[in-house]
This record gives C-alpha cells, structure tokens and sequence, in this order.
C-alpha cells in the first residue's frame, strides 16, 4: 500500500508529458535537442492520409519502403488469401481498407521510421456477422508504474523492445473479405481479400 502510493506520487506526470507517453507527440516542450544534419524531426514530417498521397507526396521512397515492408509481413504471416469476388457468399458485405501512417521518432524528436498499417475500416463491420468479440491487451498503468518503482529501489536495469510486426491475433472463425487497398500489389483482378488472421 506504501509502496503504490509511493509509485503513484512518484510517476504523477504533467500533461504534455502524458501526452508523449500516448504518442501524440514526440517530445516533450521546451526539451527540443538542437538540429543535427541529416535528422529531420517527426511533427515537421507530414503524414499521408492515403497511400495515394503517400506514394506522391516528399517522401514517396520512404513511405514506399515502409508499405513494402507491411505488405511482406502481411504476407509471410499468411494474414489473408485472394479468392474470386464471386466466391464471396451472398448479401456478405466485402469491407474497404487502407494504410494509416505514423512517424516514430527517438527522444529527441527525431524521425526514426516511417510506419504503415494496413487495416479494415471496422465502422463497416457489422456485430455478430464480421466479429463476435472485441478485445485489446494492454498493461495497466498502475502495473507498469509497479515495474518501474521495483526496478528502481532494486536499482535494476529496464530494457524495452519494439516488435516490428506483431500478429498475436489467432485464425478468425468468421468469414471477413475486404477489398484490396491501394499500394497491395500481386492481387489477381476479380480478387478480394478473405482475411484469415486478426
């Protein structure tokens, strides 16, 4: 009890902090680190909202690379299959998709990935018939508040990773297709998406 109360007056962060922790920005104000050559920070980056932009805008070779590398994962995982448009059951509704962007950056700022995503628009989904259960794992701040107030009275060192690609989804029982999205190249024409992994 004396020790969560420690840890929670301990790591009670101001809100421009807590917002660096949510990834809605990449440093905190006032903490800018100089410029350095060739480093560009992430928020002076602009984001794509399509693949289209991306593929046209000022970092078409990055954004191209990091769409390549989502689309090899996607398919070494054997996330979907193209079947024929007209193996689609009848009244299923095929769903729309597309890339969503994001810049990582390091502490200082700086751009250190450009990431993309290719996810179904699940306002299209519809209860009971694309999806049963809705759930996402995450740790609880209280716990990870815990980890951090042990590791630093046992004066331990913390490592923390960042998995490039993360399938932890298992098959999905419902049948769900999606159209294929601008940037996925390799699918047949006539072809959807029947989507296997979530």
């Amino acid at each position: 009890s004396r020790l969560l109360s420690w840890v929670s007056s301990a790591f009670t962060m101001d809100s421009s902090w807590r917002n660096h922790v949510r990834g809605e920005t990449c440093f905190h104000a006032g903490m800018r680190a100089a410029p350095v050559q060739g480093r560009v920070y992430a928020d002076s980056v602009p984001v794509p909202t399509s693949a289209k932009k991306a593929l046209l805008g000022p970092n078409a070779d990055k954004w191209r690379a990091s769409i390549q590398e989502e689309n090899d994962a996607i398919r070494e995982n054997k996330v979907f299959e193209p079947v024929p448009i007209s193996s689609v059951p009848y009244g299923r509704r095929i769903l729309r998709g597309k890339y969503v962007f994001k810049v990582k950056c390091d502490d200082a700022g700086f751009a250190t990935r450009f990431k993309s995503r290719l996810v179904v628009f699940g306002n299209q989904c519809v209860p009971g018939v694309d999806f049963f259960d809705t759930y996402a794992p995450c740790a609880r701040s209280t716990t990870v508040k815990l980890v951090l107030a042990v590791a630093a009275i046992l004066d331990l060192e913390l490592e923390q990773s960042d998995i490039r690609v993360a399938f932890l989804g298992s098959p999905l029982k419902e049948e769900v297709f999606m159209y294929p999205p601008h940037g996925l190249d390799g699918i047949p024409p006539g072809h959807v998406l029947k989507i296997r992994r979530s």
